[in-house]
Order: structure tokens, then C-alpha cells, then sequence
């Protein structure tokens, strides 16, 4: 949940194939393809068949020959990860690579997904996410739903970044951009800082819902009780400690690739490769590795550093996707049971204290008004209820496919990726809830909807004023203009006449 963790990035910028390669001192097999090295230039043919990845054959297997001044055949089973990072890599080759090399996608699924239908989403919920903003943060807001509208101010700045940063992802998988060396530099150089930043994001925005959900579940039960819930420094507190949290279970992913970077086509041509150093295959404990030793590519991690990865590995998964996953379940259940009995009981109480103030009105007229207010406060705790089940709720439908991929998928094709498929699918449903939330709070919230309005009316207003004052300003210029042109004529005509 929450983008599954470390799902998101991972299939969107490119899809993580693993290599297999043999060993074998001129030849070297990748799969059941296979190329005969020449020690001349280090490339001379590619033959064999499908590589085993959908659409990555002729892409992978050029992309490791590039590599084999390496010696490969002194490595077994060395699974290599593509995925983008920046690291200074001064060699060029006058190889150069192919147009479909260069591509930074080749499976149609995440094309169609991930390239082509996220761009647009992207922009939708950007926009939707800035006017959902813009009214929470705005005027007149209500001191019983303060601390709601705080922490959905917070979720929606989070979905902004979100989005933000996935769009150089989907933009990747545009041939336009995938071309330009510039756009593959920068890409290649934020590459993994992008991925834990989106998923930084995304676990920060299940504990901010979580946050939400159980904020929803105390003030539909008490009320009353929003002077106690609409400490500012409590809300500031809870999301500090969420940021600082989610960062910290979200730090091994900087350590987790070593990257590597490969000119070609005499330096015109970018293409980068990424290690996951955790691998069981890339380093063993009874030998180092020589073979890269000549390059400086890749040194053996620590065994602390293991350590810390693989734990992270774990903690993450609890703490980011199961966890959260459980407890929003539970929250939204009680909270949507917590509702339908509290709208009953609100429709009696409101009926029968209707019929106690009337009863009563020539004795006391406060007790009516007090009534009232009671009612009022009541009815919007209801309002603010029900925006934030149908946000919660359209979060869970939307985050769970990646919560199932991250937790039961992954793990039992730890070296593969079969399900490509589902993972992009995944990737555009997370886009999407984020996406949503403009839709949800306008077709569950009336009074969203006539703020919302009010805003956009003032905001029209006012570029309407200061469009009519700079039409005046115009004209007069254009007059005074005019003024002094006919001012000169008649001056010119008076020197004529003398």
C-alpha cells in the first residue's frame, strides 16, 4: 500500500530485468542467446534467441556487451539491474547503439500505462491537488475541522510532490525524450534520489491517511471534544515525526544500487547500469571481486551495510505496506460502522430535542440556541466524516494491487519479473487514487463545492477588475498618445505657416 513501497519507480522507469551470465572464456551467454566477444573492440556478433524478458532481448543483451571489457566470465550468475543513477564514468566507446538500445522502455504495458495514460492523469491531479489546496488552506474554515483540513492539506501537498516526481518516469518512456542527451543526463543523474523520494512519499501518505482515519474515528464519537483535537502543535508534531519517520525506513534505497555510467557513440550516446549490492549473486563472502577491480566499478560492500539493507528490507515492508495496509482497513471499517450509527442517532436526538426546546422555548430561549449550535457542530464532524471515508476509501481500493505486488508477488520471483503487467497496472492505479481526490471531495462535500466556487468567482472577479483597469490605463495612454501627436501636428503646421 502506499505505492507498495518500493514498487513505484522501479517498473516505471525501467523495468528491472536480471541477466544470468554463464561462464565461458571467449563466450558469453546471457539467457539462451548468446555473442562472441572480440578482444579487439569488444563487440562482434549477437545471435540466439529471446532473451526471457518481454521486449528486452536485443536491449539487454547489447547493453551487457557494452560492459565486456569487464571479465564476465570469472562471474556466475551475476544478476544485473537496470535502472538509472549518475555516476562519473569517463570511458567512451565508438560503439554506438542502436535507436531501439536507446530506449528507456520496450514492454507495451507500461508503455500504454506508465508512458501514455500517466502524463494526462498527472496533470489532472496536479491541478486537482493545487485547488484541493487552496480551499483547505483558505479562509473561513471551521475550528471543529481544523485539524482534518491541516492534515488533508498535508496528504494533498504530499500527492503533489508525488506526481511531480513521477513525471520524468512516465516522460522516459516517450522516444523523444529518451533521446535527448540532456533529458537522459539529468534523468539518469536523479534516478535513484527519485525513487526514494517517491517512495518517501508514498509511506509518508498512508500515515498521514492513517492519521486522518483515526482523527475521523475520534471526532465522530466525541464531537464535542475539538477543543482538545485542534492543538496545532500536536498535528505539526505528528507530521514531522511521520516525515522524519518514513525517511528513515526509506534511507536504504540510496545505498542499496551502485550505478555505474557508459558513454557511447564517441560521447554522444548515455546509457547507465545499477547493482543492487545486496544480491546474493553479485557478492558471495568467500571471495572478493577482481575481476572489476580494474575498472573501480564496484568495491564488496561491508557486511554492516548488508545488514542494514536487508533489515530495512523487512522493516520497510512492515511498516510501510502491511502495517498501514491493516490498520486503515480496520480504521475505515469502524469508521464507516461509527457513522451509520451515529447519522441514526444524530436524526434522533435532533428530533427529540426539536420537540424539548419547543416545549420549552417560553421558559428559556438560550437552551434553543445552545441546542442548535450542539446540532451544528455535530452535523459538520458528519460532513468532514464522510469526505474522509470516501477518500480513505478510494486510497485503499486504489493502494492495495501494490501492497499484494510488494508483499506476495516480488518475493516469490525475487530474480524475475513475470508480472510486469499487474506491476504497471499497480503503478497507474496508485497515480490514479492519488489523482481522485479533487473528484471525491467535490462530489462528497457541498460546502467544498460552494467554497470552492466562491474562490474561483472572487478569483474571476478580481482578474476581471484588473483587466478593466488596464484596458483604462490603455486607453488612456492611447489617448494622451493621440493628444500629443495632434499637439505636434498643429506646432508643425504653425512653423509651416510662418
Amino acid at each position: 500500500m502506499g505505492g507498495g513501497g518500493e514498487l513505484i519507480g522501479r517498473c516505471a522507469s525501467y523495468t528491472f530485468a536480471f541477466a544470468h551470465i554463464g561462464k565461458s572464456k571467449r563466450r558469453t551467454k546471457i539467457g539462451e542467446g548468446e555473442a562472441m566477444l572480440n578482444e579487439g573492440n569488444c563487440f562482434s556478433s549477437v545471435s540466439g534467441k529471446s532473451y526471457g524478458v518481454v521486449g528486452q532481448s536485443h536491449f539487454v543483451r547489447l547493453q551487457l556487451f557494452s560492459l565486456c571489457c569487464l571479465n564476465f566470465s570469472s562471474l556466475p550468475n551475476l544478476p544485473i539491474s537496470l535502472s538509472m543513477s549518475f555516476f562519473n564514468f569517463s570511458h567512451s566507446f565508438h560503439r554506438c547503439l542502436s535507436e531501439h538500445s536507446l530506449r528507456l522502455s520496450d514492454h507495451p504495458i507500461e508503455t500504454i500505462f506508465i508512458g501514455f495514460l500517466l502524463p494526462p492523469l498527472i496533470a489532472f491531479g496536479l491541478i486537482g491537488n493545487c485547488l484541493n489546496l487552496c480551499v483547505l488552506l483558505g479562509p473561513r474554515v471551521h475550528p471543529t475541522t481544523r485539524r482534518s483540513n491541516s492534515l488533508l492539506a498535508v496528504l494533498a501537498m504530499l500527492d503533489v510532490l508525488f506526481l511531480l516526481l513521477m513525471l520524468p518516469s512516465s516522460l522516459a518512456h516517450f522516444t523523444f525524450f529518451a533521446r535527448q542527451f540532456t533529458f537522459r543526463r539529468v534523468y539518469f543523474a536523479t534516478k535513484i534520489p527519485l525513487l526514494a523520494l517517491i517512495n518517501q512519499c508514498s509511506a509518508a501518505a498512508i500515515w498521514i491517511m492513517l492519521g486522518i482515519c483515526l482523527e475521523r474515528l475520534v471526532g465522530i464519537r466525541r464531537p464535542f471534544s475539538s477543543r482538545v483535537r485542534s492543538s496545532r502543535g500536536g498535528t505539526q508534531f505528528f507530521v514531522m515525526a511521520v516525515f522524519c519517520g518514513t525517511f528513515l525506513l526509506t534511507m536504504y534505497i540510496y545505498l542499496r544500487y551502485h550505478c555505474i555510467q557508459k558513454l557511447f557513440c564517441d560521447g554522444t550516446q548515455l546509457y547507465s547500469y545499477c547493482f543492487i549490492v545486496d544480491s546474493d549473486h553479485l557478492f558471495s563472502s568467500n571471495r572478493s571481486v577482481p575481476h572489476l577491480t580494474n575498472l573501480s566499478l564496484i568495491e564488496s560492500p561491508s557486511s554492516v551495510l548488508l545488514l542494514f539493507i536487508r533489515v530495512s528490507l523487512v522493516v520497510h515492508a512492515v511498516l510501510v505496506v502491511f502495517l498501514p495496509t491493516v490498520v486503515v482497513a480496520i480504521s475505515n471499517a469502524a469508521l464507516l460502522w461509527t457513522l451509520r450509527h451515529r447519522d441514526k442517532r444524530l436524526n434522533e436526538e435532533t428530533n427529540r430535542k426539536a420537540k424539548t426546546t419547543d416545549s420549552l422555548s417560553h421558559h428559556s430561549t438560550s437552551l434553543k440556541s445552545t441546542t442548535s449550535t450542539q446540532q451544528q457542530k455535530a452535523r459538520i464532524e458528519q460532513r468532514v466524516t464522510i469526505t474522509v471515508v470516501s477518500i480513505i476509501t478510494c486510497f485503499t481500493i486504489t493502494q492495495t494491487p501494490s501492497a499484494v505486488v510488494q508483499l506476495f508477488v516480488r518475493p516469490a520471483y525475487p530474480l524475475q519479473n513475470p508480472n510486469l503487467e499487474w506491476e504497471a497496472v499497480s503503478i497507474f492505479l496508485v497515480v490514479l487514487g492519488k489523482s481522485l481526490n479533487f473528484v471525491l471531495f467535490c462530489l462528497s462535500s457541498a460546502h467544498f463545492r460552494s467554497r470552492l466556487l466562491l474562490m474561483l468567482s472572487k478569483s474571476a472577479a478580481r482578474k476581471r477588475e484588473a483587466f478593466r483597469k488596464l484596458s483604462r490605463e490603455q486607453n488612456r495612454r492611447k489617448k494622451n498618445s493621440c493628444q500629443l501627436q495632434q499637439q505636434n501636428a498643429e506646432q508643425q503646421q504653425r512653423k509651416n505657416g510662418k
